[in-house]
């Protein structure tokens, strides 16, 4: 059921990105892409655990690269407008594709790199931030709900700051699972795919709106 409800958020952030982006010749048409990547990679999962395996985060383990990838791309492309941002984004990819590697090769490619996932959305976060504090400093004057750089920010600040907080709870999220039977993890991460697709989705819009 929650992976349902996740496949149907993503399917309706592809439907505007494919509405709002296609046209576009830069970086934002790759959204398009990417969502679709989500998507299989969601299908793939819901098909591993109908066909009796309960455990797909190796299938998520391999998508993590792909999403590793985006995020420092669309990070590096909203904030370099404002500041220097890319010997550390460079630096950061360096240093995740490291510990993703260990840590993969440790399990056998078999568990979610969650260390390497809390890591990387920690760093995402203090881009984030620092996204925030140079847009404040900037002396013209930008409408924020139009300005679709700060959207496409605000969704990944909020969905790698509840992420990162989840797995650093997530034996007592799994204990609260077990003993009521509340599976507030998984509403958690829905919650959390709304909020991300939903900025983008709208920031999508803005820019659409931008070039018409």
């Amino acid at each position: 059921m929650f992976l349902y409800a996740h496949i149907v958020i993503e399917c309706l952030c592809l439907i505007f990105a494919f509405l709002y982006l296609r046209k576009t010749k830069d970086w934002w048409v790759l959204f398009i892409p990417y969502m679709i990547c989500v998507i299989i990679t969601e299908t793939t999962a819901l098909y591993v655990m109908q066909h009796g395996s309960p455990d797909n985060y190796q299938v998520h383990n391999f998508y993590l690269p792909i999403y590793f990838s985006f995020s420092l791309l669309a990070l590096y492309k909203t904030c370099a407008p404002l500041f220097h941002v890319k010997k550390w984004i460079g630096f950061l990819a360096f240093v995740i594709l490291v510990c993703y590697l260990t840590e993969s090769l440790q399990s056998g490619f078999k568990r979610l790199s969650i260390d390497t996932f809390s890591f990387a959305n920690a760093c995402f976060v203090v881009l984030c931030c620092s996204y925030y504090y140079h847009l404040l400093k900037q002396d013209s004057f930008i409408e924020i709900k139009k300005h679709a750089p700060f959207w496409v920010v605000t969704g990944i600040l909020f969905f790698c700051f509840g992420s990162t907080v989840s797995y650093l709870f997530f034996d007592t999220l799994v204990q609260i699972n077990i003993k009521y039977g509340l599976p507030v993890r998984q509403v958690i991460f829905i919650v959390l795919n709304f909020i991300l697709y939903s900025c983008w989705s709208y920031a999508f819009l803005c820019r659409y709106r931008q070039k018409t």
